[in-house]
């Protein structure tokens, strides 16, 4: 344990991370990038670099799907999106600030944050599951350009390296990276703040690569504003790569209003996957009560598909933007307001909340994040008059970090003692702090090591009810396929000529047609390694989400013609496929089957 004794005259806001995967899940410890008092609030625009190519659309064209039939990002070919007009750049793309009675706002800080997946310059898929470069070149990617309103000319930008996955054993095969920069300066000298910001130059891999290709850019503001309530609004940045264990922070040093309505906000950027891809969360805490976290929601974001590849400001997708994909196909920002009707959440008079990164199924790379809490003006000053020596104990094993603060005797509470000298004050109170010290540290490894080996328990017991649970689903679910069959067989028998078994169900938002149906799953990623095993077999399979059961029907052809579909459940797709398959008519009704939604 290091420990040192610092004095503080601001407000301190201090984050933990508790990471109980300490095996490249938090990569880089976050860290304080920006901590005031403020009249005003704070903002974030943002959007993607590289954006999805096909035979009917260009990278600029935006790419609105975000339905369960959206194709995986490392199902496209990526390129980057360039919508400027200029030879300077080869990657380019806005978005736009708005602030109302924006000659009232002064901006008191700007940071820009760009991050992509980088293994090389660019790549292409050999085969099923094997991706290899034909540009193996990866040039430096710490400096971008940014255009600010109603300016001309770029200007260029170089920045601080937070991450470079390349050094990362974990993910070298898609190499994510992070960069930032402090662009106060220049958006301090507009005029207005308000306007469109363009970012060009962000460097990622074309084409195809493990993982997929995603890349864009964040640009957060803090700003003054008279006539509004005083918020503390601290920022963080650093990476954490989010998979089945759970990454916290806790934000500490703010006290919120003694009463009435409490309003917080929630900033976040990410590196994620794809938009159909369930399982990553955002939680939040005030209690210290690992029960009482409420997983972030709204309209679009949802509680286990917190992070799912769109750029969004509250409970709407963020529009003011060149191109405004609604699926930014692996790039993620949001400002989200933290609910809290009658104080449930966040109470008043709290100094204490703790933000959860948490996955069970999709993998999220989060490197920024920001807390925005209303407070008095007369909190602060109390702050910031305050004399007291603050403990920063940190521990560090491998890639946990622990960072805490303790209040510790002060001067003038030990002086009550009028018989001991000053300098006999002293040494009590170091004394005092090393056995303080010495009692905490010996109980939080205590704590640490009974909840570690606690939650491993957990974890198995999890894992293998889980794993039971999904066998009996599929089993269940391809029991009732062949017992639906038998029945329809044994109904059939006395009639001269067997007919095709056709059954029908209705799919919200899937297109009509016949599908030619070869397995059914419960869980994503068994339905994308059956559906790469397909592929790699040179049978372009594909799968739908049947919302009724939740399930995932992986299809290896579709046709709107009836005879065209039994031709091919009689041929087993052309003499390609000679397992067990069934045709599914969606949203036909079709006269030889009664088969409901309700009943697949």
């Amino acid at each position: 344990m290091n420990t040192k004794v610092i004095k503080f005259s601001t407000f301190i806001l201090v984050v933990i991370f508790f990471n109980n995967n300490c095996f490249a899940q938090l990569s880089v410890p976050f860290k304080m990038r920006f901590q005031d008092f403020v009249k005003g609030d704070m903002s974030v625009i943002a959007n993607n670099n590289t954006n999805r190519v096909d035979i009917s659309n260009s990278a600029n064209v935006a790419y609105y799907n975000q339905t369960s039939s959206a194709q995986l990002n490392d199902e496209f070919t990526m390129q980057y999106i360039d919508i400027d007009d200029d030879n300077s750049t080869f990657s380019s793309s806005s978005a736009e600030l708005i602030l109302e009675n924006s000659k009232n706002k002064k901006i008191v800080y700007a940071g820009l944050y760009w991050s992509a997946t980088y293994k090389y310059n660019s790549g292409y898929q050999k085969k099923q599951g094997k991706f290899v470069a034909d540009d193996k070149e990866r040039e430096s990617f710490n400096e971008v350009k940014i255009k600010l309103p109603n300016q001309e000319n770029y200007i260029p930008i170089i920045g601080e390296i937070l991450y470079d996955g390349i050094k990362d054993k974990e993910l070298k095969e898609f190499a994510p990276y992070v960069v930032y920069a402090d662009v106060t300066k220049f958006v301090k000298e507009l005029k207005t703040p308000s306007g469109i910001y363009t970012v060009a130059n962000i460097k990622a891999t074309q084409g195809m690569i493990s993982g997929g290709v995603a890349s864009g850019w964040t640009l957060f503001f803090v700003y003054e504003d008279e006539k509004m309530s005083g918020k503390f609004i601290t920022s963080f940045d650093g990476f954490a790569s989010v998979t089945d264990r759970s990454t916290d922070i806790l934000f500490n040093g703010f006290e919120t209003l003694p009463k009435g309505n409490v309003n917080a906000k929630i900033a976040c950027a990410a590196l994620e996957g794809d938009s159909n891809m369930m399982g990553d969360q955002l939680l939040f805490n005030t209690t210290g009560n690992i029960r009482d976290f409420i997983p972030l929601t709204n309209a679009i974001r949802k509680t286990n598909n917190f992070f799912n590849s769109s750029i969004t400001i509250e409970d709407k997708f963020f529009t003011k933007r060149i191109p405004d994909s609604k699926n930014t196909l692996g790039y993620d920002t949001c400002l989200i307001t933290i609910p809290n009707e009658n104080n449930a959440v966040i109470g008043n008079n709290s100094n204490e909340a703790t933000l959860r990164l948490k996955s069970s199924g999709d993998r999220y790379m989060m490197f920024f994040t920001a807390f925005n809490v209303e407070v008095t003006e007369e909190a602060v000053k109390l702050k910031k008059a305050n004399k007291d020596l603050i403990v920063s104990s940190k521990i560090e094993s491998k890639e946990v970090v622990i960072s805490k603060i303790e209040k510790v005797t002060t001067q003038k509470e030990i002086k009550k003692e009028e018989q001991i000298t000053e300098k006999e004050s002293i040494a009590f109170n170091e004394k005092e702090v090393k056995e303080n010290e010495k009692a905490k540290a010996k109980e939080e490894k205590k704590l640490l090591a009974l909840q570690k080996k606690e939650e491993k328990k957990l974890k198995k017991a999890l894992e293998k009810a889980e794993k039971e649970k999904q066998k009996m689903l599929a089993d269940a679910e391809k029991s009732r396929l062949k017992q639906l069959k038998k029945e329809r067989r044994n109904k059939n028998k006395d009639s001269e000529i067997a007919k095709i078994e056709i059954l029908d169900i209705a799919v919200d938002d899937l297109e009509k047609g016949y599908y030619i149906v070869a397995n059914v799953f419960e869980k994503p990623y068994n339905a994308t390694n059956f559906i790469k095993y397909l592929k790699d077999k040179g049978i372009n399979a594909n799968y739908f989400i049947n919302k009724a059961n939740n399930f995932r029907y992986v299809y290896i052809s579709k046709t709107d013609d009836e005879n065209e579909a039994i031709n091919l459940y009689q041929s087993k797709l052309n003499n390609t496929y000679q397992e067990q398959i069934w045709i599914l008519s969606v949203n036909k009704k079709n006269n030889n089957s009664q088969l409901t939604n309700n009943d697949y």
